[in-house]
């Protein structure tokens, strides 16, 4: 099912996400994430890095989180808050539709950039 490999897609995208430095010396505002599937595979790629800006000389430690609250001046964007919650609602859809067809194989490409 389409739905589920995408799940799996942004699980898979959020672990790669929280293992990389530059992630996290980065705010990520505006970005956007693109979805391109067809009956056999889901792509998942991030795209929109116009307004992606440095901050790991502008925040004390140098990196920020991506899932606390963004106050004046602490440059978190909040993409992991927005990730988990599309992973709920992309899981409800999954749960309330059922599978679509069990026998068939699923493939997941993710590509961070």
């Amino acid at each position: 099912a389409v739905v589920s490999t995408q799940s799996t897609g942004q699980e898979n995208l959020s672990q790669l996400l929280e293992e990389s430095t530059y992630f996290k010396e980065h705010e990520f505002v505006g970005t956007s994430l693109l979805f391109v599937y067809d009956k056999e595979r889901v792509g998942i790629w991030m795209i929109d890095f116009g307004k992606t800006t440095e901050i790991s000389e502008l925040v004390e430690g140098g990196q920020i989180t991506h899932d606390k609250p963004w106050e004046l001046g602490n440059y978190e964007d909040g993409y992991f808050f927005g990730l988990r919650n599309l992973l709920t609602v992309l899981k409800e859809i999954y749960e309330e539709r059922g599978p679509e067809n069990e026998t068939s194989q699923q493939y997941t490409t993710i590509r961070v950039n």
